[in-house]
């Protein structure tokens, strides 16, 4: 049996399109099906675009800060700069992944798209449970791999300054007592 002209154009158009009646009335499909392999779980090929932020925290005083406290003031950060609605669009993804408190490292995951957010609050960062704290970010890193090779980097420098400021502290205290011995 062979099809007429009509039933292929139809059969190739797809169905007609809806009234303007209809397309009021149904919901609109933000997902459309075709595009997910089974139910609605995503495409596997799809990544997620995260971004690492390397950071230095510097705490007046003694604290003892822990990468929950951090993550609770960052967003109550995000909640002052940005709002309520600024804040759901990046603390989803938003992540303390190390918290380093000798030396003041802090790595953070979040989205993409959300960066430039995080870094303002984290910039703005002012207490963290009652510790007053400065917070820089020393770079940022679009993989676990280069993460890894810039917090290193990282972790030598803050190695090579607190060893620098040891000597420097050993050649003051040599030179205090030597002043002090020769004073007496």
């Amino acid at each position: 049996r062979s099809a007429t002209a009509a039933q292929l154009v139809v059969a190739w158009a797809g169905p007609p399109p809806l009234s303007r009646a209809a397309r009021l009335t149904e919901p609109p499909c933000f997902f459309p099906t075709r595009r997910f392999r089974s139910g609605n779980a995503p495409n596997p090929m799809v990544r997620y675009k995260e971004r690492f932020l390397v950071a230095r925290l510097c705490a007046a005083g003694p604290a003892k800060l822990s990468a929950a406290a951090l993550k609770r003031a960052l967003e109550e950060q995000l909640v002052a700069d940005f709002g309520t609605f600024g804040c759901a669009q990046t603390s989803r993804a938003l992540q303390v992944r190390a918290f380093h408190a000798r030396s003041g490292l802090l790595v953070l995951r979040c989205k993409r798209e959300a960066l430039r957010q995080v870094w303002a609050a984290l910039t703005f960062l002012a207490k963290v449970e009652q510790t007053r704290v400065c917070a820089s970010v020393l770079t940022v890193a679009s993989s676990r791999r280069t993460c890894k090779m810039k917090v290193a980097q990282a972790l030598r420098k803050a190695c090579e300054r607190t060893v620098a400021e040891n000597v420097r502290q050993a050649v003051l205290d040599e030179a205090l007592q030597r002043a002090e011995q020769a004073l007496m």
